[in-house]
Order: C-alpha cells, then sequence, then structure tokens
C-alpha cells in the first residue's frame, strides 16, 4: 500500500507537471520566457508557501496520528469492528501491526509529503538560481510532487474516517 502510494505520488506530481510546463510554455511564448517568469516572479513564494506547508503539516502530524490512535484505532468500538470485518473471535489476539496498519499508512504518506516540501522548499534557493533549463526542472518538479503526495495523505484519510462512518455495528450506549 505504502509502495503504491509512492508510485502514485511520483506518476501524479510528474504527469500535472509536465502539463503546467506545457501550458506555461504556450501562455509565456517559450521556455527561456517561462524560466524567466519563474526566476523573477515565482521561487520565492514557492520557497515560503512550501516551508509553511512543512510547519503545518509537521504540526497535523503530531494532531492526527495521535488523536486517531487514541480515539479510533483504541476504542472498543474499531476493535469489534476489526474482529468482524476479519471475521476473528472475541477471543482472538489482535496484532497491533495489523490493527495500526491503516495509520501507518497515513503517517508515512504525510512524513513523505512534509519531507517533499521541505526538499522543495530547499531547491528554490539552490538549484532554483540556476540558469540552466534543465537543472530547473528538479526545483519545479519538486512542488508538484510534493502537492500530489499532500492529495494522497487527504485522500488516505479521508477514506479511514469514511470507513469508519460506514461501518455497520452499534455503538453501546454507556
Amino acid at each position: 500500500m505504502i509502495s503504491r502510494n509512492v508510485l502514485i505520488g511520483f506518476l501524479f506530481g510528474g504527469l500535472i507537471y509536465c502539463l503546467a510546463i506545457y501550458i506555461g510554455v504556450n501562455v509565456n511564448c517559450g521556455v527561456d520566457n517561462l524560466i524567466d517568469a519563474y526566476q523573477k516572479y515565482m521561487r520565492g513564494y514557492v520557497f515560503s508557501a512550501y516551508l509553511g506547508i512543512s510547519s503545518f503539516l509537521l504540526s497535523l502530524l503530531t494532531f492526527v496520528v495521535i488523536n486517531l490512535k487514541e480515539k479510533m484505532f483504541d476504542s472498543a468500538d474499531y476493535k469489534n469492528i476489526y474482529i468482524k470485518f476479519n471475521k476473528l473471535n472475541l477471543g482472538d489476539d489482535i496484532s497491533k501491526k495489523e490493527l495500526y496498519k491503516p495509520l501507518v499508512v497515513i503517517t508515512t504518506a504525510l512524513v513523505i509529503s512534509i519531507i517533499c516540501c521541505i526538499v522543495s522548499s530547499i531547491l528554490q534557493f539552490t538549484l532554483g538560481f540556476s540558469n540552466n533549463k534543465y537543472i530547473l526542472i528538479i526545483p519545479t518538479l519538486m512542488p508538484f510532487i510534493a502537492t500530489s503526495f499532500m492529495l494522497i495523505s487527504l485522500y488516505q484519510m479521508t477514506q479511514l474516517i469514511y470507513q469508519w462512518l460506514r461501518a455497520e455495528g452499534v455503538i453501546k450506549v454507556v
């Protein structure tokens, strides 16, 4: 699941990047004009945006993972749903690795998003100063990859919450 998400993240980010470059070249009447626009107007904003996003995602990671673990994965209702879905008996042992597997997927997606955002920000003020159009592919591609991993994280979180809300079970009233 994690390797599939990584592959999808890179492919989706690369595809959207190619589309953005195609549109950018056509709008700016050439590659040189697009590079000039990036260097003059966009590089600084991309740096500050992805630096800010990475700090937000870092705090979100801590908040989301701890709250999901405590309030969802450790609840008796979730364990009952897990037992029912995996056709286990009430006395059977549950592997923590399997119980928390969706949480590991979300955590990994968020960590990859944070790393991509930080790398994207750093690349703006290292390779982003280059005048070589082939080297500029790296700092201009990275924000698209970071964004695709953010979308994957969002998708994974919403799917987990929808799965939890759609579960057919009865919650005991205390």
